[in-house]
């Protein structure tokens, strides 16, 4: 039967081993150190507007975005039953039915729809 063998190098070293000694101080020699340079500064990620500036399809901005920065849909002056016009709302991904936060929003719908008291 025919065998085989195999051989790993070592890293252990046989014979006599160099011993580092320490580098004496010479003032008549300088060394020059190269200034570091500093790293170029990052570049900043770009940046998402947190104002919309378009809207989906028939939805449109307030004149004072002051007031409300987000999109409105205006239906007309329709009476329906409040749970009706939250189902055709839903529909919309992202949409709710409003109601005023503020009364500067309610103004702002107000004057942009140009509807009655709210």
């Amino acid at each position: 039967m025919a065998m085989g063998m195999l051989t790993m190098p070592s890293t252990v070293t046989s014979g006599p081993s160099v011993v580092p000694r320490p580098i004496a101080s010479r003032p008549d020699v300088q060394i020059a150190v190269p200034a570091a340079t500093p790293a170029p500064a990052p570049t900043p990620a770009p940046t998402t507007p947190c104002i919309p500036t378009n809207c989906p399809a028939d939805y449109t901005l307030l004149d004072d975005q002051t007031a409300s920065q987000n999109c409105y849909l205006y239906s007309g002056n329709t009476e329906e039953v409040w749970s009706d016009a939250l189902k055709v709302c839903t529909l919309t991904p992202g949409a709710y039915l409003w109601r005023p936060n503020t009364r500067a929003e309610a103004d702002a719908v107000k004057n942009k729809f140009t509807i009655g008291k709210l």
